[in-house]
């Protein structure tokens, strides 16, 4: 398909509750490590469709296992075993795109974790740090001194933590910077390995690219075998834009640190693979992709090159190869590799049937690239049908191959489909006029048609967030607008790429007072004053004027980001002046053109 690079955002679950509430009762009250929890809940989502997952933490990482539960009238009951290394557990309910929460710092609810009624070692360090990351201050340091208290020995080995938490107090940002610099000078002196001295650079460079390589300097001088050394090598491999280069830097890698290579084996591939699709080196790039185990990594890796190959057209015919090889080998992952949490299943074929059809768009074009618009149209319907129509690219393409056969009444009625919801697009508009009048001969009821789609569509969630300045915008307020919404980070790459075409349109539209930008700042995981330092600083560098305003963190999700559903960005979204959805993209295609004649083309039709 069309590779709109986005970054995909991770969903993760995590929740703080500071007591048993009377809408999910357990039994015992208290969870203990190595024993079995009934629970039952009573809650807004005691009904059908509900689905309770449990994340149970230890000292390392953290599983996700959904339960087998019972609905009995307004009421969800079941039972899980505890592994005796849990050190905290979580529950996360939800109903399709619902979540019961406690509160809004929350997600869901959580459960310290006691041993013959004693809490367990870790419990209240993982509650503290999950507090933390919500900005939860005093009360997460309250925590995490309470966990020292318990177990003195865990204040050496989990100190970053409690730093951590620390920097969620405006006022003692100052101390945290102080205390880290301590910290790490001390670990850099008596430390048998540099494992933890990455963190403390985190908390203490504030910004300053300067400090933050003369710390790691002082690293790699202690431990020039280390991880630190290791991975500014791996960076300058990324950043070496010849291949032969990259070949030879890779070998020297390699002979340095042959034990971090095979840990590394992923991405020392992935660098191989990137420069052997460069030299256009077929042989050694097979030689690489046998040679991963899993299956859906090397359905992706074939059809990159699959995909890269069709846009350069290069040998066409190895390219639909590679992209029927991606789609055999993605089968047996949909076949074979169902996951063993019944739970999940669902989800996750979701998830493999939406890749699948990205994967038969690559094969689609490739087709195309060969005159075969009729297969291509074949391949991309299925494409359209394994991601339900939520890839915008992939329905434009089905709409033109179908034009293109002369087949105007099924590209309207796919049409129809596709622009009754908010994964339209100016381009589908224009398609969608040309199926319309090339079946009826005039445009005579097209605008009527055209209305009555409108009201199918979904009205925008409203939203308040502040900007910059401080100051509130809501959403609702600007109804009788066309509203475009910007998802972006600061460490996004293809966000940041597709600002100068971001600006060239709202430079191209200044003198059309109908139509306004905002750019959501959203997924920055760091304290507010930080995060506004960065964002101010990206604005600066990349020489643009947006309005930009910043997405609330709740829990461990961004409010606005989760209203609209956005998994990746960049995601752009267009609101027409009645509130509704028009169209969504994600990611970003490299092209000023198509973006600013895209946002020039959708303010002409809702105008």
């Amino acid at each position: 398909m069309k590779k709109l690079i986005s970054v995909v955002l991770s969903m993760v679950f995590c929740i703080c509750i500071y007591a048993q509430t009377s809408v999910l009762t357990l039994s015992p009250s208290k969870i203990e490590a190595g024993k079995d929890v009934r629970f039952t809940y009573t809650g807004k989502l005691a009904m059908k469709g509900t689905k309770i997952a449990v994340r149970l933490y230890n000292s390392k990482a953290f599983t996700d296992k959904v339960v087998k539960t019972k609905l009995t009238g307004k009421s969800i009951t079941g039972s899980f075993n505890v592994p005796d290394t849990t050190t905290y557990v979580s529950f996360v309910i939800t109903n399709g795109d619902k979540t019961d929460i406690k509160d809004k710092e929350s997600v869901g609810y959580d459960y310290l974790v006691y041993k013959a009624g004693k809490p367990v070692k870790g419990t209240y360090l993982v509650k503290g740090a999950l507090l933390s990351s919500k900005g939860g201050g005093n009360k997460a340091l309250e925590l995490i001194e309470k966990e020292y208290t318990l177990f003195p020995e865990q204040r050496e080995k989990t100190y970053y933590n409690y730093l951590y938490a620390m920097l969620g107090i405006k006022e003692r940002k100052a101390e945290v910077i102080a205390l880290a610099q301590k910290h790490f000078d001390k670990v850099l002196q008596t430390a048998t390995d540099d494992n933890d001295l990455s963190i403390y650079i985190r908390l203490i460079y504030d910004g300053s690219i300067k400090k933050r390589d003369s710390l790691e300097k002082e690293v790699v001088r202690k431990f020039p075998k280390g991880s630190t050394s290791f991975m500014l090598k791996l960076e300058k491999l990324y950043s070496q834009k010849d291949p032969d280069s990259t070949l030879v830097m890779l070998s020297a890698l390699q002979n340095e640190f042959p034990d971090r290579c095979k840990t590394s084996k992923q991405t020392i591939d992935n660098i191989l693979l990137n420069t052997y699709r460069k030299k256009k080196d077929y042989v050694n790039f097979d030689k690489v992709v046998s040679s991963i185990k899993d299956k859906q990594v090397k359905a992706q890796q074939y059809n990159q090159i699959a995909w890269e190959m069709a846009t350069t057209d290069t040998n066409l015919a190895l390219a639909k190869s590679y992209s029927e090889k991606c789609i055999a080998t993605m089968d047996s992952v949909l076949k074979y590799e169902k996951p063993a949490d019944a739970g999940y299943l669902k989800e996750w074929e979701e998830r493999q049937a939406y890749t699948q059809g990205n994967n038969y768009d690559t094969y689609g074009y490739i087709l195309e690239k060969q005159g075969n618009i009729k297969e291509a149209a074949e391949k991309e319907q299925l494409g359209v049908v394994l991601s339900k129509s939520n890839n915008t690219y992939m329905n434009e393409q089905l709409m033109k191959y179908l034009i293109t056969l002369n087949q105007p009444k099924e590209a309207l009625t796919w049409g129809e489909k596709f622009l009754s919801t908010d994964k339209s697009s100016a381009k589908l508009d224009s398609l969608y006029d040309v199926a319309y009048i090339r079946l009826n001969g005039s445009t005579t009821g097209l605008a009527a048609a055209k209305a009555k789609l409108a009201l199918k569509l979904k009205p925008a969630p409203d939203f308040t967030l502040k900007t910059l300045d401080g100051k509130t915008v809501k959403l609702s307020s600007m109804r009788g607008k066309i509203v475009v919404l910007d998802f972006w980070a600061t460490w996004c790459g293809p966000c940041l790429a597709s600002f100068p075409g971001m600006q060239k349109s709202i430079d191209a539209l200044k003198d059309n007072k109908d139509v306004c930008f905002y750019f959501i700042n959203t997924s920055e995981r760091t304290s507010a004053d930080t995060r506004i330092k960065e964002v101010k600083q990206t604005l600066e560098t990349k020489k643009v004027k947006f309005d930009v305003l910043l997405d609330e963190q709740q829990g461990d999700d961004f409010m606005v980001a989760k209203l609209y559903k956005v998994n990746s960005i960049p995601t752009k979204i267009v609101i027409d002046k009645n509130g509704k959805i028009r169209s969504t993209t994600v990611g970003y295609s490299g092209n000023d053109d198509e973006l600013v004649n895209g946002f020039k083309k959708i303010a002409e039709v809702l105008k």
